[in-house]
């Protein structure tokens, strides 16, 4: 009789525990993708490819509407710009001239509710601050002049960008107006100083707040007021006989 060992093979099914663990972002953030079902991050100032100057306003709008919002934090080439704003609508003021004349990018990222991040596409701005001070020179009078009466003080000035005005001064002190004008000149007294030795200069801005002063010009003021004499003695229709004594007095300015 033929026997037949029948072997069983049995499965054992063991249960796993799959653990899924959400992780914070940290403060600082990293890229991710904006687009996969959370924020619409989007920077909505400066405009991309603008150029920019002085204290800006950097802006952010970040949706769909109703979604909590933790924070939102920009960016200036990869680095923090300012802190994150926590409000909406979100901003942080850029001073430009703390940046190169030069490109530079522009991100925004907003942490939701899970903590995690989302940016914006980067925007490209080009800063332009003027830091060049204009060139200014007094034309006439010329250094050493005698001058008298009331004569034309004159003035030629330049700039990179554009001179708003120029400001001449008497011993460093203003002399009349800001001349906003070309060709720059004052009207200037002579008179009206005292005699001697004076100096006249220059100073010349530019819509930046830029300031060039010139080299300062040395003119000789002349004494032109005669001085006043007085007869004291003897008095007016005296007789007089003999030797007598006759005096005056006298001043200067």
């Amino acid at each position: 009789m033929n026997r037949r060992t029948v072997g069983f093979c049995a499965k054992v099914v063991r249960p796993i525990t799959v653990a899924v663990v959400l992780g914070w972002a940290s403060f600082s953030p990293s890229p991710a993708s904006a687009q996969l079902s959370g924020l619409i991050v989007t920077v909505t100032s400066p405009a991309d490819g603008s150029t920019v100057g002085g204290t800006i306003q950097v802006s952010a709008s970040v949706g769909p509407l109703g979604v909590l919002v933790q924070r939102v934090q920009f960016q200036l080439d990869g680095t923090d710009l300012g802190a994150a704003d926590t409000t909406a609508p979100y901003s942080v003021p850029w001073d430009t001239k703390t940046a190169t004349n030069a490109s530079h990018t522009l991100r925004a990222a907003a942490q939701n509710a899970l903590g995690l991040w989302f940016w914006s596409d980067p925007v490209t701005v080009t800063v332009f601050n003027d830091k060049t001070p204009p060139t200014v020179a007094i034309s006439s009078p010329s250094p050493g002049a005698t001058v008298t009466g009331t004569i034309s003080v004159t003035a030629s000035a330049s700039d990179n960008v554009g001179v708003v005005g120029v400001q001449f001064k008497l011993d460093g002190a203003p002399l009349g107006g800001e001349d906003t004008a070309a060709p720059y000149s004052v009207t200037w007294n002579s008179a009206s100083a005292t005699p001697g030795t004076h100096t006249l200069s220059a100073a010349a801005r530019d819509a930046a707040a830029n300031v060039g002063n010139s080299a300062p010009v040395s003119v000789t003021v002349p004494d032109t007021t005669p001085p006043t004499a007085t007869l004291t003695s003897p008095a007016s229709g005296a007789t007089v006989t003999g030797t007598i004594s006759v005096t005056a007095t006298a001043s200067d300015n």
